[in-house]
């Protein structure tokens, strides 16, 4: 029945609108979350007079929630909110719906815990890593999170990107531990002092931009294995959802990218 969906998300005393406007001052006090979901709740719900189409757009929804008090800049904030943490609310063509059955997000939260390794974090930074810093005329090899002993010492140039455990962060006593790490590398392969340590470059994550590129990695990873599951029909869902995954996967991956950009800018 719909005791979940009002309870769970709508409107319940440990609802996911009233736990986000706990966590959001300004959300709160206009009680945005809250109405925005009854607003969609009366209007697609079974019964309501919304005979045309499925759901309510994002017009549709500011003007039900109205509040002369608050601007719609508010509500449209509390749409934008629900829609990543809601489990029942429905989205597509525009469209905002709620329904019996829960959405991916719950399926989401899920893959996010299996995907919470560091081994599989560090694999999936270091094959996007892989495609950003290649050989070119200038060094000769790129060498990513590899052991002291497999980076050769010889006379050709090399860039050595360290582990994202091993990073630059400004806020920690000695600036993290890139520096020292880079030094061990530098001075030995393996138990043998080097000979060429002239011949090595050094990039290190910085440590701040690195927490945010974990929480995306995680994210890409989780949507990957939901449509992984979803193909080799492992996971029901419909078309609409199938396709919402594709998308935030797309936009979640263009993410991922740019901020290993960002975050591997300490040479």
């Amino acid at each position: 029945g719909w005791d979940p969906v009002i309870e769970g998300d709508v409107d319940g005393e440990n609802s996911q609108a009233v736990k986000i406007e706990k966590k959001q001052v300004k959300l709160g006090t206009a009680l945005a979350c809250g109405k925005v979901a009854r607003t969609i709740f009366f209007g697609t719900a079974p019964g309501s007079q919304n005979k045309l189409k499925q759901g309510l757009d994002k017009k549709q929804i500011l003007l039900g929630a109205a509040d002369p008090n608050f601007t719609p800049s508010t509500f449209s904030d509390a749409i934008d909110q629900i829609s990543s943490a809601f489990h029942y609310l429905n989205i597509g063509m525009n469209d905002y719906w709620f329904d019996i059955r829960q959405n991916l997000i719950k399926e989401m939260e899920d893959c996010q815990k299996r995907m919470n390794k560091t081994d599989l974090i560090e694999k999936e930074i270091k094959r996007h890593l892989q495609t950003i810093f290649k050989p070119n005329e200038t060094i000769n090899s790129v060498h990513i999170f590899t052991p002291s002993d497999d980076i050769p010492d010889d006379k050709q140039l090399k860039l050595i990107i360290l582990p994202t455990g091993e990073n630059y962060n400004k806020s920690r006593p000695g600036f993290g531990t890139a520096e020292t790490a880079a030094k061990q590398i530098l001075q030995n392969k393996g138990e043998q002092r080097r000979k060429y340590q002239n011949r090595m470059l050094f990039l290190a994550a910085d440590g701040n931009i690195l927490e945010r590129l974990i929480e995306q990695v995680i994210s890409f990873l989780a949507w990957e294995s939901i449509i992984e599951d979803y193909e080799n029909k492992r996971l029901t869902i419909d078309n609409i959802q199938a396709d919402s995954a594709r998308k935030s996967k797309e936009g979640t991956l263009k993410s991922v990218i740019q901020t290993i950009k960002e975050c591997f800018n300490h040479l």
